[in-house]
């Protein structure tokens, strides 16, 4: 019986030692084929687990990075979305704390390290209240009178922490009545703000919009007329025309009585503006022809500014014969040309072109740097008196056939001649 029971225990002893054996040797060749491998993943989303009736005040990270270490065929499966990166507030009331963060995978990998490893945040109690609702109306014209607006609500409930909660003193909207001339009922987007007129963030309204009625009549006392600037055009320079006119303000407002209103019309007129050695555009300040009972809106500036703007008639103008010089022969060269006069073909200012003669145009022909051979050249033209764009003035015909050569040198004369008086040389046989 012990015999057999020391055989026994020495069978279990080596069949436990081959068991590790193989285990590890079956380790071994698992992290050979499949090791373990470790990477970073960022950005991935912090979820704030905390109680009803509790807001975030402070803006706490986002975001955090995890770092994962996993066989490499689970890391090749693992997604973002296998990952959850959790900081748990549910337990916690009103106050300032730094909470871990707390990450969990749905596989099976080390999770070595989160950042951060912990955010701080700030938690404050919700609370809502009626604050009173304030509408804002720019001015009308001047001509329109408005009543105070009629507004619906007249309190919205603000809801947010408590602290930005009791910082509302109202809400408020603005309404432009700048352009109004008749009633207008009109949707307003309202505002949160403090004491101090700024506007608080971070807090809701309920309704966010106010409806808002405001009424506009005409006033009686009050008149608009139509600016009409007064040129005494008889005065104008010859060869100049008129291409604008304008007045800033082009109408004005006028407080009177009745009877004063109804001699003025719908038009004032400017005090009488002389174009006399205008050429060019020009503004100037002109007085309005206004009764003096009368008072300008809103103060009673009788003058306005107006704008002219003046432009020289054009026309066109041809001349023929216009003798054509031609520069820049190259030494040992001479030229030959279609033509020695060309016609000129002008576009400007009429009072210019009523005045040009032959003598006012000189056309040239610039020959430097061309060789030998036919050439297609274009004639430089331009005026000696007044000025008109390059543009504006063309030649015809618009390039010249010139042909150049070389001349004959000295030398090859003295050999031609030479050969052509030569005798021939006496022989012995003479």
């Amino acid at each position: 019986m012990k015999n057999w029971q020391r055989k026994f225990t020495e069978n279990v002893t080596w069949f436990a030692g081959a068991l590790v054996l193989a285990f590890f040797v079956w380790y071994v060749a698992t992290l050979q084929a499949d090791p373990f491998v470790t990477r970073t993943f960022t950005a991935i989303p912090v979820i704030i687990d905390r109680a009803d009736g509790l807001v975030i005040t402070n803006t706490p990270s986002t975001d955090a990075s995890i770092i994962i270490t996993a066989q490499e065929s689970v890391m090749n499966r693992l997604r973002r979305e296998d990952i959850v990166i959790r900081a748990d507030l549910m337990d916690l009331g009103p106050g300032v704390y730094t909470v871990p963060l707390r990450a969990d995978v749905n596989r099976a990998v080390s999770v070595d390290d989160t950042r951060p490893t912990q955010i701080t945040v700030e938690l404050e109690l919700v609370e809502s209240g009626q604050k009173p609702v304030i509408i804002e109306t720019t001015d009308p014209p001047v001509d329109i009178t408005a009543e105070d607006p009629e507004i619906s609500p007249l309190d919205v409930t603000v809801s947010g922490a408590s602290s930005d909660v009791r910082s509302v003193v109202d809400v408020y909207g603005e309404v432009d009545l700048s352009e109004a001339r008749s009633p207008i009922e009109t949707l307003v987007t309202l505002i949160p703000r403090d004491e101090n007129g700024r506007r608080v963030d971070g807090v809701t309204l309920d309704p966010a919009t106010a409806t808002v009625d405001v009424n506009l009549y005409r006033r009686d006392d009050v008149e608009r007329l139509t600016v009409q600037p007064s040129l005494q055009l008889e005065t104008s320079e010859e060869g100049y025309t008129l291409t604008t006119l304008r007045s800033e303000p082009t109408e004005i407002f006028v407080r009177g009585t009745s009877t004063a209103l109804e001699a003025l019309g719908d038009t004032v007129f400017t005090d009488a503006i002389s174009l006399a050695g205008r050429t060019g555009n020009f503004e100037i300040e002109v007085p309005l022809n206004l009764r003096n009972d009368v008072i300008v809106l809103p103060s009673n500036d009788r003058t306005v500014t107006v704008y002219v703007g003046i432009e020289a008639q054009m026309g066109v103008l041809q001349l023929d014969g216009i003798p054509v010089d031609f520069l820049g022969l190259g030494q040992g060269l001479s030229s030959e040309s279609s033509t020695d006069t060309i016609s000129v073909v002008i576009n400007g200012p009429r009072i210019l072109l009523d005045s040009l003669t032959n003598e006012d145009v000189h056309a040239v022909v610039d020959l430097s740097g061309l060789q030998p051979g036919p050439h297609d050249v274009r004639p430089a033209v331009n005026l000696t008196r007044g000025q008109a764009d390059v543009e504006s003035i063309i030649p015809l015909p618009e390039t010249l056939d010139i042909v150049i050569t070389a001349d004959a040198t000295p030398a090859d004369e003295v050999d031609i001649d030479a050969e052509a008086t030569a005798s021939p040389t006496p022989t012995e046989d003479g």
